[in-house]
């Protein structure tokens, strides 16, 4: 558990290790932060992602998720990225 603070805003999250489930959305956020840097996201990347939420010795993802909320969500996500 940690204390994310922003200002005057503080949030409680959670990290937790990402999994298949997350690959949808770990690779639209992938997206848009290539998009914004004006390039794409390479087929190799993508296949990296999928590597990683499987599972690989080589690394991890994690997803931060807000541990106030009723239901998982991911922090900052809702803003960013529609479902």
């Amino acid at each position: 558990m940690v204390d994310a603070h922003a200002d005057a805003l503080t949030m409680r999250v959670k990290l937790r290790v990402s999994t298949l489930g997350d690959l949808a959305l770990l690779t639209r956020m992938a997206v848009r932060f290539s998009d914004e840097d004006r390039h794409r996201l390479l087929r190799g990347g993508r296949a990296a992602l999928k590597t990683l939420c499987i599972g690989t010795p080589h690394g991890q993802a994690f997803m931060i998720e807000d541990s106030d909320a009723s239901s998982p969500r991911i922090a900052g996500a809702d803003s960013v990225l529609p479902r």
